[in-house]
C-alpha cells in the first residue's frame, strides 16, 4: 500500500503490522477490553474524545501543548510505564488504518506522530493495558500515569541569586 501520510512514508520500513479496516479492529478491541466508547464524539468539538474516559478505573490528563514540555516529555514517557513495552498501536482515523510500531520510536517521534494524526489518536500498547488519546484541544488522555512533576518542575524552574 502505498502511503499519503507524511510519517508514514518516513517511517514505513519500520511498521511492524498494518490494520487496513481500523475502524472495525478498533470496534473489536473495545468490546474485548471492555472500553466504553463516548457516545456524543462527532469530530465536531475539539475537546471530544473517543473513549469515554470517567469510566475507565483510572483516568490522567494533561495539555501538551506548552513549550516547555516539548523537550520534555519524552522523558515523561520514558519514565511512565510506557516505556515497559515493545510495541503500541497508533491508530490513523484520518486514514482508517492502525500502525504497530516498535514503543522507542513512538517515544523518540512523538510530536511527529502526534501532528500526523492530525492530533486524532488513540494509542494501545501490544498487552493492552496501556491506553492514550491525543484529543484536537491537545490534552493526553491515559489510563496510566505520564505527567512527572519532578521533571516539569525542573524545566520551569529558575536559578536566581
Amino acid at each position: 500500500m502505498q502511503f499519503k501520510n507524511w510519517k508514514l512514508l518516513e517511517i514505513q520500513d519500520n511498521i511492524i503490522h498494518i490494520e487496513y479496516d481500523a475502524y472495525q479492529f478498533k470496534k473489536a478491541l473495545f468490546k474485548k477490553l471492555n472500553i466504553l466508547e463516548n457516545n456524543q464524539f462527532n469530530y465536531l468539538d475539539r475537546r471530544e474524545t473517543e473513549i469515554s474516559w470517567r469510566s475507565m478505573d483510572q483516568y490522567f490528563n494533561f495539555n501538551f501543548d506548552n513549550s516547555i514540555l516539548d523537550d520534555k516529555l519524552e522523558l515523561m514517557f520514558k519514565k511512565s510505564e510506557l516505556k515497559t513495552t515493545n510495541e503500541v498501536l497508533v491508530f490513523y482515523n484520518h486514514e482508517n488504518i492502525a500502525i504497530e510500531i516498535n514503543t522507542n520510536l513512538l517515544i523518540s517521534e512523538w510530536e511527529d506522530f502526534f501532528q500526523s494524526t492530525k492530533f486524532n489518536t488513540i494509542i494501545i500498547n501490544r498487552k493492552h493495558h496501556l491506553i492514550m488519546e491525543v484529543s484536537r484541544d491537545y490534552i493526553l488522555h491515559s489510563n496510566f500515569k505520564i505527567w512527572n512533576d519532578d521533571i516539569y518542575c525542573t524545566a520551569t524552574s529558575t536559578n536566581k541569586i
